[in-house]
Formats: C-alpha cells, structure tokens, sequence
C-alpha cells in the first residue's frame, strides 16, 4: 500500500492510502472513512500524519497475515491488539519479535525506516486514536441484534478501556527535544545576514534571485511567520498603511491557482504583522521592476527544499555557507532550516518582555503553552532580562504595593485624592474598603507602572502613556531610566528621519507634532531626580478627549456625554 495525494478542482488536497500494483487504485476502506469523518476540517499534513502511522500498523499486520479492515469490521479488536507488542519493538528495530528461544537462517523483516522514539510515540498516539475510532464507531453497529443494551454498553467500554491500558504501556512519553530547533545565534544571524546581501561577492545565488531571496529570509527574520506562510504569500499581501508598512498572512492551504506539485505545507491563523519601512521600501523596487513571475511560459516559485537545500539541510548538496568555508565555531558545518528564525523571533519577544499572550497572537498559535518551546533562553539571560524590573511574586504583593503607595502618598491621581478624602471624613473602614473595591490595577513596564483598571475602561490614551497620561508613574527601578534613555534616543533618529523623508507628505505634520511631544515629556522625566522613588509623570494630565458638559443625552439604562474633539490631543 502507499499513500498519494488527491486533489479536487476547488483546490482542496485530501491524503489517500491505496492498495499498490492496481492499474486505477482504489482506497483502503476504513482509514478513508477515518479521514473523510474525522479528519475532514484538519491541515492536509496532520491527516497525513495520521495515515503514515496506520500505514505503518497496516504493513505489520500485513507480514502476521492480518488484515486490519476485516478485523475491525468483525469487531475482532482482541485479534488487532494481540499484535501491540511486537508491532511497539518492529517501529524501531524492523525485527519480529516471536518469543522464539532460537532461529535456523535470516529472519524476515519488513522494510520499514528507522525512527527515533519520539516518532515512534506519536505513531502508537495516532494509532491509539484510530483503534479508539473504530471502537466507537463498529462496536454498537455490529451488536445491533443484542438483546440487552447494557451488553453492548459494557462491551464497547471493555475494548475502549483495553485499548487505553495496551497502549499506555507502550509510549514511553519522551519529553520534546528542544534542540531540535534552536535560536539563532549571533554569529549566525551575522554571517547570514552578510552572505545574502544582494550584490554582495561573497552571495552564493544566482544575481537574478538575490534580492528575492534577501526579501524572503529578512521576512522570516523580521516577522516570525511559518515557513509555509511565507512560501503562500501574494505579492497583494505586502501593503503599506496609513502609518505602518504591514504584511497579512491568509490561510491559503488549498489554493486551486498554486501550480506547485507539493504544495506547501501551511498551518496558520490569519493575521496581520508590521514590517520596517526599509523593508517594504525594497520589497517595492522588487516588485516593480526586477519581479519576473513567469520565465518560458512557466510560473517560477520557490519551493521548500530549495531554502532548506541552501540553509544546509541537505549534506549532498553544498550551502551556501560550505561554498564559502564558512562554519561553526568548532569547525562543524553551518546547518540551518527555514523554522530556526520563527524560533529566534519568539526569543527575542521572550527577552523584551512580550507576555505569552501577546506571543501566541504575533506569532499565529491557537495555544500559550506552545511558546515555552521557542524560547531558548538561559537562566542566566532571563535574569539579565528582568534585572532592575519590579517584581512580585504574585497578584496580592502587587495590590499591596499599589495601596501602600496610595496610603503614602507615594503613587497620586484620583484614586489618591478620593482614598485620604475618606479618610478624614468617614474613617480608616470606609477608606480601606474603598482602596479594597477600586484599587485593583497595577501595571509595570520598562518604562513605568501604570494604575488604570483596565477591567472597568480601556485605556483612555490607547496605550500611549507619554502623550501626558496621569496614571503614569516612575517606580524608581535601575533599569528603568536607561530604557527612557533608549527610548528618547530613538525617538530623536525617528523624528529626523521623518523630517527628511516625509516633507510634504499628507499627515507628515501631525505625526511630527506628537512625536515631538513625546520626545519633550520624555526629556523633561530624565531631567528629574531618579532617587526619590515612586513619582508620578504627569500630575495634571492632559485628556485625549474633553467633556462639553452643557449638552446632555439620555438613554434608559445610562447616560451618554456628547464630547467635543476639537482639543485631540
């Protein structure tokens, strides 16, 4: 049997197991009906995955003179789990395990290729699932004609149950192999980054794709996306906004215009990422003068081998780093996978400070707990990250440091204002209890902590604290002043730049104009004293937004002040 790959005029690719040595193959019966139900909305990848494995079992049984169809539509699951043991020894040995004492000549042993164990684990889970499948789907429709359905209750939950203990004993659980993908180094990112500068000598491409592929790696490094996103992505999908240049990832897994034999293995959630204006900048000029989307009639797409092939992934063929003689530090050859900078994104997101959530979004992952195999960070390195951050180690010692502020007169606003206002009029109970419902919030940044309750509004300045924000506050931490130093002086190049590239654009002024303001409130913090603990930035504030309190409208439940936004700040 072999598995091939059917695809449908939509576009849509669907994983097929089939019988060998028929002139119009047909369909094993049961796993296509498993694909067809119970795979049907999965990536094309995952229900291959799944075959693979069945086809593994399938090939076994084949060599015990079993067939696994007929068994499982007899109901005969004793027959198919009797063969669990050797089948776990066969997956990494290709030997038949027969409990003989000895053996005259060779024992036959079916061609099946070596895996490690993590593989062979996911081969016995895929499998698991299956046989879990079949249980519930054949067990109930074979015992129709039973008197009794508690029988046929017990029964299904008998081989349900047997299942789950024969399996269980095999799959060792081998933790993930986080070296299997590893972070870019330094040196790596430098030597890759000097090799595929376009017009570079020492470039090992062709001069017609060397921008191209510049575009595609500096992509991969800048934005994080899937190896398969980057190999679906339209030239429509680059775009430049009103204030950023950005890139939008469409799931585009079945695409009936991809004239691609293989197409590109793509799993991903939709989703838009900011790329540098340098980039887009290139990325224009590409497009517009030096894209040259069919040669001879035919379309010229990259596909996956060819990047992994120039990575290094492959020893027959040189790299472009063995071209040049480049290596490791200790002398060994330079290996690397189109994944590897998706991994080196998500540490250096890890290292800033980004939360999992914040993560998982860039990145395009359905769940958090995925992230902690990208980050390949040191102990030493995460406590270089958080050095000189306030830190607590849980959500009570941070409220207990807001309302010891608040009582201190350490951190101000109104929440100060109303707490000592209490206090005199109505007593420390009324007070603290004020403190205990309303003085729930405390957020701390490298560049400050910020008191607003976000649970009971969003952000009255969209997140853009130095536009005069009264909830900021400077907590006094060591680090704390170098990133405002940090902060300043980028803000200083970008204001520049704007000056000499945006002269006589639409907007250019305004954009110009708040930047600018940062640029002083951030100046005027640093020339502060930065010993004397929790202060807050800005004591009077300045509103996004002001009320026009004369004009009043009334709904049921609440009502809803007109504002004037003729003082946006």
């Amino acid at each position: 049997m072999k598995l091939i790959q059917c695809r449908f005029s939509s576009g849509q690719r669907s994983p097929l197991l089939v019988q060998t040595g028929d002139t119009a193959p047909l369909p094993i019966l049961v796993p296509f009906i498993y694909v067809q139900l119970k795979l049907r909305y999965r990536a094309y990848n995952t229900a291959a995955a799944h075959l693979r494995a069945i086809q593994a079992f399938y090939t076994y049984a084949k060599t015990r003179d079993l067939d696994i169809d007929e068994a499982i539509l007899a109901c005969h699951f004793e027959s198919i789990l009797v063969l669990l043991d050797g089948y776990a020894i066969w997956l990494q040995s290709g030997r038949h395990a027969d409990n003989l004492v000895a053996r005259i000549g060779t024992a036959a042993t079916a061609p099946f290729p070596q895996i490690d164990t993590r593989t062979r684990d996911q081969y016995l889970r895929l499998l698991k699932q299956y046989l879990s499948w079949c249980v519930t789907r054949y067990i109930p429709r074979a015992r129709q004609t039973s008197t009794s359905l508690a029988k046929i209750e017990l029964a299904f939950a008998d081989v349900a149950d047997v299942v789950e203990r024969r399996f269980e004993a095999h799959i060792i659980n081998v933790r993930p192999d986080r070296t299997r993908y590893r972070s870019l180094t330094d040196t790596q990112l430098q030597i890759l980054r000097t090799l595929i500068r376009p017009g570079s000598a020492k470039n090992p491409f062709h001069e017609r794709r060397q921008l191209r592929n510049w575009l595609m790696i500096e992509l991969l490094l800048e934005t994080g996306i899937r190896r398969g996103e980057l190999l679906k992505l339209h030239s429509t999908d680059i775009n430049d906004g009103s204030q950023h240049a950005y890139v939008s990832i469409n799931d585009r897994e079945h695409d009936p215009g991809d004239p691609r034999a293989e197409e590109p293995a793509l799993k991903t959630r939709g989703r838009t990422l900011g790329i540098s204006a340098q980039l887009y900048e290139v990325y224009e000029r590409y497009i517009q003068s030096e894209r040259r989307p069919v040669r001879k009639g035919k379309p010229m797409k990259v596909t996956l081998v060819d990047i992994n092939q120039a990575l290094g992934s492959d020893d027959a063929r040189a790299s472009i780093f063995s071209r040049r003689s480049l290596t490791e530090s200790d002398g060994t050859p330079i290996r690397l996978t189109s994944h590897q900078p998706r991994h080196w994104r998500n540490t250096i997101y890890h290292l800033t400070g980004m939360s999992n959530v914040q993560q998982a979004l860039a990145l395009g992952r359905k769940r958090l707990d995925q992230n902690v195999y990208y980050q390949h960070t040191s102990i030493e390195e995460d406590t270089a990250a958080q050095h000189g951050f306030l830190a607590f180690s849980s959500h009570h010692e941070r409220i207990d440091f807001l309302h010891a502020g608040i009582r201190e007169k350490r951190i101000q606003g109104a929440l100060t204002d109303s707490y000592h206002a209490l206090l005199s009029d109505r007593g420390t109970t009324t007070a603290e209890a004020f403190l205990t419902v309303h003085a729930t919030a405390l957020h701390v940044t490298p560049f400050g902590g910020c008191i607003h309750d976000f649970s009971q509004a969003p952000c009255p300045k969209h997140l853009q604290c130095w536009n005069g924000c009264s909830h900021l506050h400077l907590m006094g931490t060591p680090s704390e002043r170098s990133n405002l130093k940090k902060q300043a002086k980028n803000l200083t190049k970008a204001i520049s730049s704007m000056r000499k590239s945006g002269a006589g654009e639409a907007g250019s002024d305004v954009w110009l104009a708040d930047q600018e303001s940062k640029l002083n409130n951030l100046k005027s913090v640093l020339a502060r004293d930065s010993n004397v603990g929790v202060q807050r930035v800005f004591p009077n504030g300045h509103p996004m937004t002001i009320a026009d309190t004369d004009k009043r409208y009334t709904c049921p439940d609440f009502q809803i002040q007109k504002r004037s936004f003729s003082n946006w700040q």
